[in-house]
């Protein structure tokens, strides 16, 4: 089992099976990350992270929200 532990700064790591499982995870310094999957990279920045794993870029997007739905779901 793969981890990490508390790193000094901010780390993105993928986590994956070498074939159909990637598991991508931002670790902060204030956290840990542990994975059952035999292979665990870690990168410095998320740019890296994409070098190395291009086709991971759909795993990222700007999250986005309707001010209409907020309202209608927290104030029906």
């Amino acid at each position: 089992m793969a981890s990490l532990n508390y790193p000094e700064t901010t780390k993105w790591v993928v986590a994956h099976n070498n074939n159909d499982v990637f598991h991508v995870c931002e670790v902060t310094p204030q956290n840990c990350f542990t994975t059952g999957q035999p292979f665990m990279e870690v990168f410095d920045t998320k740019e890296e992270l994409l070098l190395v794993f291009p086709t991971l870029s759909s795993h990222f997007f700007e999250p986005s929200f309707s001010e209409e739905l907020v309202e209608e779901t927290f104030n029906p």
